[in-house]
């Protein structure tokens, strides 16, 4: 018994004649009658009744019929899945930043030199809306990001990077551009604006250094909003590495208590192979960090 003859009586049965399936199939009349006739001679029953009006299932032919079709249904599924676990394997999915941070940079190249036949695959992204639900439906393998508590979930496990501080954006002719880092006493008196979404303890942690300072909300992080407020005077503070590429802006760090943020690669619990490894070369150039709680 053969695929292809279960495949050639599953045919004939849906057009009702061997006429019918010979136009379908592409297969003679007697091609067709032969493969039923050593498919009965294999099983030891009839399939069909034949006639001048096309076939009909006997009995057991109805049962064969309807349980055979749907091991085919099983059968082309598993030969799918297997496909792409295969293709998988050899292909590496990173989910990564539109404008990436370069941090993964030397383990690209590190682990392209020892699985060369593992193919890597980057995927940018713009938006973040979806990415932890692409990780968990097996549409990417590992994903760079910014850490963020809510992608913590169920079946998914991280390995923190690298710690971020705030950054500071002024003008090339503020009277701060030429400092090597910013601390809260070069903030006080100052016009600021803080791009995202910061924290209480960052907001408290300036208020308790700088006083009550007037600090707009510059929260969709616009480029424009940013160089037109840094060019009248004003100090733009982000823990985003974005505003380092706002050339001619100078970015300069803020020391603070705490990070501004925490870079991450995250990756299912059931992870492939070809994860673990870029995850123990990721070892080699980032020290292990816990984020405080």
């Amino acid at each position: 018994m053969t695929d292809q003859q279960l495949r050639t009586f599953i045919t004939v049965i849906e057009c009702g004649s061997f006429g019918k399936a010979e136009e379908l199939l592409n297969i003679s009349r007697p091609g067709i009658k032969k493969q039923m006739d050593v498919l009965e001679s294999e099983l030891g029953f009839s399939l069909l009744t034949r006639s001048h009006h096309g076939v009909e299932l006997t009995p057991a032919g109805e049962l064969f019929f309807s349980q055979v079709k749907k091991a085919l249904v099983f059968l082309d599924d598993a030969v799918v899945s297997g496909r792409n676990i295969a293709a998988n394997r050899q292909t590496l999915r990173i989910s990564m930043p539109l404008h990436p941070h370069q941090l993964l940079s030397d383990i690209y190249v590190e682990f392209h030199s020892l699985f060369p036949s593992v193919q890597m695959q980057l995927i940018p992204y713009d938006d973040n809306t979806f990415l932890i639900e692409s990780l968990l439906q097996n549409e990417v393998d590992l994903l760079e990001c910014t850490f963020q508590k809510k992608y913590v979930q169920p079946g998914i496990c991280y390995r923190l990077l690298q710690a971020h501080v705030f950054r500071c954006a002024v003008s090339p002719g503020h009277p701060l551009a030429h400092k090597d880092a910013f601390s809260y006493d070069d903030l006080i008196g100052q016009k600021l604006a803080i791009g995202g979404r910061p924290s209480e303890a960052f907001l408290a942690e300036l208020e308790a250094h700088c006083g009550k300072p007037s600090v707009s909300l510059l929260s969709k992080n616009n480029s424009s909003d940013i160089y037109n407020f840094c060019y009248n005077g004003g100090i733009f503070i982000s823990k985003a590495s974005f505003i380092d590429y706002m050339e001619p802006l100078a970015t300069i760090p803020l020391r603070t208590a705490q990070p501004a943020s925490y870079s991450a690669l995250f990756y299912r619990k059931d992870c492939s192979e070809n994860v673990r490894n870029f995850l123990k070369i990721t070892d080699s150039f980032f020290p292990p960090i816990v984020r405080p709680e």
